[in-house]
């Protein structure tokens, strides 16, 4: 192993046109496509990037991602995402991110978790041959990492949305980020128009793909006041795709 330690990255995006909702404010989706991205530069450099992965017939999954915003960027704004890897537990690789106004402030923080899945019988494997130098286990840019969310029950309100072509990324499976979208199909326009996302709680648990109908379903979390648990649930069969905690302000 080489002991110099992975170093954490700093990728830079502006806030285009279609990252954005339509309050003109960048949404928490756009902020998980940006800091794929991220993820993926400073996965490079470690040799553990996407190409890499593919030569051995692996690839990286998010298994869960936890993102608190305390505010959020314009369309045109300028932003910086920093991003590490932190640690390995129970198999799943966790990295860490800060995203950063053009002024340096931090304005969000996110924890993540990612599978290394062999595509051969798309289980998960160890990632631990991708640890080639010491990750910086000591650097948190959150002080929790996303947890296990519960099923539920019952819901408040429900819809059913429909798959597309176009949801789906390099491996063939809805990307993460879409999912995050379809949770929101759940609110009213009214609602979306008038609250902000303070915090999202995501745990990804089967793979959707297209032509699957999607149930999004939401229930109040009991004593947390603007606070909602989801649920995409795969219409055919009733299981759970995604799990979600939403608090708003």
């Amino acid at each position: 192993m080489d002991h110099e330690i992975a170093r954490l990255t700093g990728v830079e995006f502006q806030v285009a046109s279609w990252d954005v909702d339509a309050r003109g404010l960048l949404t928490t989706a756009a902020m998980g496509r940006f800091m794929q991205e991220a993820a993926e530069t400073n996965a490079r450099t470690l040799g553990a990037g996407f190409d890499d992965l593919q030569r051995a017939g692996q690839t990286w999954v998010l298994s869960g991602l936890l993102i608190r915003v305390d505010r959020y960027p314009r369309f045109r704004d300028r932003i910086r995402i920093e991003t590490w890897p932190r640690d390995i537990v129970r198999r799943r690789a966790l990295r860490d991110f800060r995203l950063r106004a053009e002024t340096g402030a931090v304005f969000a923080a996110a924890a993540s978790a990612w599978f290394c899945l062999d595509l051969a019988d798309r289980r998960p494997v160890s990632p631990e041959r991708w640890r080639t130098r010491p990750w910086q286990a000591d650097e948190r840019a959150l002080d929790g990492d996303c947890g296990r969310l519960p099923a539920i029950a019952d819901a408040d309100a429900e819809v059913a949305v429909p798959l597309r072509w176009g949801d789906l990324d390099l491996v063939g499976h809805v990307t993460n980020t879409r999912y995050q979208e379809l949770l929101m199909e759940s609110y009213s326009a009214e609602w979306l128009r008038n609250h902000e996302i303070a915090e999202i709680e995501l745990n990804f648990l089967a793979e959707g793909q297209y032509p699957d109908t999607l149930v999004s379903r939401r229930l109040a979390e009991s004593g947390r006041p603007h606070a909602w648990l989801h649920a995409l649930v795969r219409q055919s069969d009733g299981k759970d795709v995604c799990r979600a905690r939403v608090a708003w302000r």
